[in-house]
This record gives structure tokens, sequence and C-alpha cells, in this order.
């Protein structure tokens, strides 16, 4: 995975791009085996796979779309640029006052992928977010410890 803070020039012969996983991590193995598919009948070697942000949320794996991603699992050189998503998760971790709106695009899914109990969003949504870790899911802590990892590699 690649942090860039200023604009991206590729001169690459192929771009793969893939925007809005949500979640997916099934239909982003199926990406994953669809680009290899086409990497065997149309040899390059030269590409990209740009990932446009929105991987978390709605869908039911979050997390492992999440670790996807820090792995790299494509078979080519990974560009994942962050979404709203991803933006709404760092501004919640900062400040759970937006635990609501975060809510209402998904973000219970993506706790519940980390383990986090959905009767746990109460502390949530009354600004107890680190409440999430007090003996409640082995997950839950580590999603919480490491949330800047997650969020700077993106």
């Amino acid at each position: 995975m690649v942090t860039i803070s200023h604009p991206i020039v590729l001169d690459r012969t192929r771009i793969y791009v893939i925007g809005d996983i949500h979640g997916r991590s099934d239909l982003l193995d199926r990406m994953v085996e669809q680009i290899s598919r086409d990497l065997d009948a149309n040899p390059i070697s030269d590409c990209v796979t740009v990932t446009l942000g929105d991987y978390i949320d709605r869908g039911p794996d979050s997390r492992g779309v999440l670790d996807r991603l820090v792995r790299n699992t494509f078979p080519t050189d990974l560009i994942a640029l962050k979404g709203n998503h991803e933006a709404l998760l760092q501004m919640f971790l900062d400040d759970p006052a937006v635990a609501e709106h975060w809510r209402r695009l998904g973000g219970l899914e993506t706790l519940h992928s980390y383990g986090v109990p959905a009767a746990c969003w109460g502390a949530v949504r009354h600004g107890r977010s680190r409440d999430y870790q007090l003996g409640r899911s082995k997950d839950a802590g580590s999603f919480f410890g490491n949330r800047r990892k997650l969020v700077d590699l993106m």
C-alpha cells in the first residue's frame, strides 16, 4: 500500500481501478481473481491497481477488506486512496459525537466485523467509544488500538 500526499503521475501501460468496496471482501476477492485472469490472458509487465476508497461500512466484512488491502492480495502494485467512509471513521475515532452519522452510513457493520457487539452502540452514541475495550471483545480492543495504523495506511 502506498501513501501519497502529492498528485499521482503514472507511466503505466495498464491501470485497474476499483471503487466502493464497502465491506464486501467476497467481491474484492472476485476482482483480484478477475485481474489475475486478465493478466494471465493478456500479460503485461507494468501495471497497477488503484482502489478509490470506501472500503468499509455497509457490508459484512470491512475488517477482511482492510486486511486484504494491507497485505495487497492483487497481482499488481496497489495504490489505495482514502474515501469519505474512511474519513468519517477517522472523525469518529477523534470525536465520538459523529457516531450517529457514521452509523447511518454503515459504521455499525464495520464495528461488528471487528467483533464489537451491537449492544455497545449506545456507549458510542453517548461519547464513550472507548467503553468497547473494557472486556467486551479482544478484536474490539485491537480495532481501537490499531485505528491510526489502519487510517494512516490510506
